[in-house]
């Protein structure tokens, strides 16, 4: 990411069940940011790396996942939906962690 951005990105992650992907909607939808949810660019552009036996679950390639997103994070502007922020930190990520979430609409 060589270009400077004007816009943040913003990573939402906790474990599975903790409200990122309700977070990440409703701030999408107040800030009018994009919300990424990496589990459904996984899903559309069938980004899998083969299937783990022991967890019953498909392999991301995140290799494939940074590809997908890549130009979005150049323009900046996103928040991102995924449990693990390891993987996204190339993307220049400011990153937010949720153990859980109770939202009051």
């Amino acid at each position: 990411m060589s270009e400077k951005r004007k816009h943040p990105n913003i990573l939402i992650t906790g474990t599975p069940g903790t409200g990122k992907t309700e977070l990440a909607t409703r701030l999408a939808e107040i800030t009018k940011m994009k919300h990424i949810n990496i589990g459904k660019v996984a899903a559309e552009n069938e980004c899998y790396d083969g299937y783990d036996e022991n967890l019953d679950c498909k392999v991301l390639d995140e290799d494939k996942i940074l590809n997908c997103i890549d130009p979005d994070m150049l323009k900046g502007n996103n928040i991102v939906d995924y449990h693990d922020p390891i993987s996204l930190m190339r993307t220049g990520l400011t990153w937010f962690s949720v153990c859980e979430l109770r939202l009051r609409l």
